[in-house]
């Protein structure tokens, strides 16, 4: 057997491999996909299952942080008001 006579088959061979090759990286990417949605459609459901008293207690801590921005403030002009003083 000659060389040339093998050229044709195995350019076959290698076309059916690449072939092969395309459908399993095909395959891998759909199934990469469909688990990516579900995972993205899964956290998306968790994070908007937010109960009444999870938003209770998010207007909670907000109200205190207001409260204790607040007298921040209210500090800080009093310390403002005392530097200034002190410096005339």
């Amino acid at each position: 057997m000659r060389i040339e006579d093998l050229v044709i088959p195995l350019l076959i061979v290698c076309v059916l491999l690449v072939c092969v090759l395309a459908v399993l990286q095909l395959t891998s990417w759909l199934m990469h996909n469909s688990v990516a949605n579900r995972v993205t459609a899964l956290e998306a459901r968790s994070t908007n299952n937010v109960t009444h008293t999870d938003t209770k207690e998010i207007y909670e801590r907000l109200s205190s942080l207001e409260a204790h921005a607040g007298a921040q403030a209210i500090s800080l002009k009093a310390i403002e008001n005392f530097l200034l003083e002190k410096k005339s």
